[in-house]
C-alpha cells in the first residue's frame, strides 16, 4: 500500500468506524496490502474461536489495559491493530464469525485467499 502515514490513519479509522476491518483483512491476505502480519493474525485467530477469554488472550500478550487507562492503551504501546480492535468492541459478532470460518478454512495460510 503506497500510502502516506496520514491516509493509513485514516483507512484504518474508516474500517474500524465502517466493521469492515474483517472482510478486508480477508480480501487482502496476501497482497501487498495485506492488514495484518501473522502475530496479529494469531491474535485474531486465538480471539475468534473463543470471544469470552478475551481478557485471558490479551492478559497474555501484555495488552489488558490497567484501571483508568484510555481504551487500547496497551495495544496501541504494542503496535497491535488486532488488539485495539479487540479491546474497544470494533469487531462485530457478524465479523468474529466471518473471521472464525475464514480460519476454520485455512484462508489465513500463506498461499490461500
Amino acid at each position: 500500500m503506497s500510502t502516506t502515514p496520514e491516509s493509513q490513519d485514516n483507512f484504518v479509522r474508516d474500517m474500524l468506524r465502517s466493521h469492515t476491518l474483517a472482510q478486508n483483512t480477508i480480501s487482502r491476505h496476501n497482497t501487498d496490502d495485506a492488514i495484518f502480519g501473522s502475530q496479529e493474525l494469531d491474535l485474531l485467530r486465538e480471539y475468534c474461536a473463543d470471544p469470552s477469554r478475551k481478557d485471558e488472550i490479551l492478559r497474555k500478550r501484555d495488552m489488558l489495559d490497567n484501571p483508568g487507562d484510555e481504551v487500547g492503551t496497551r495495544a496501541h504501546e504494542k503496535g497491535s491493530l488486532a488488539g485495539y480492535a479487540i479491546v474497544a468492541g470494533a469487531l462485530t459478532g457478524d465479523q468474529v464469525e466471518m473471521l472464525r470460518a475464514w480460519f476454520e478454512k485455512g484462508g489465513d495460510v500463506e498461499g490461500t485467499a
